[in-house]
């Protein structure tokens, strides 16, 4: 008799703890794509920005922007972000470099 019941709540118990294991699991999941799909357009607008701020506006562009259009593109792509924003990553790496240090006074 004791057998049985403890076999019947076991065959009760693994079932829902399995169900709720695979439910948490799904809603990880869920969350964590949102997160990445969410960074992977702010780091591609912030390509865009970058480019319109510089080659798309005819300004210079400092090492400093290829830098952190590098950044942001390499982390964008391994998101699995490749649209137009390789694109201007590309015009962006291919202009010429501006460098012009501040110096200051003595």
């Amino acid at each position: 008799m004791a057998g049985t019941i403890i076999t019947d709540f076991v065959g009760w118990l693994v079932p829902m703890l399995a169900a709720g294991v695979l439910g948490w699991a799904a809603n990880e999941r869920r969350g964590t794509r949102a997160v990445a799909e969410g960074v992977k357009c702010l780091l591609r607008a912030r390509i865009i920005d970058l480019h319109g701020r510089t080659v798309g506006a005819g300004n210079p562009v400092t090492p400093d922007v290829k830098r952190e259009a590098a950044a942001a593109y390499h982390a964008y792509h391994d998101l699995g972000g490749n649209d137009m924003a390789t694109a201007l990553y590309t015009e962006i790496m291919d202009a010429p470099t501006y460098d012009n240090p501040r110096k200051e006074e003595q």
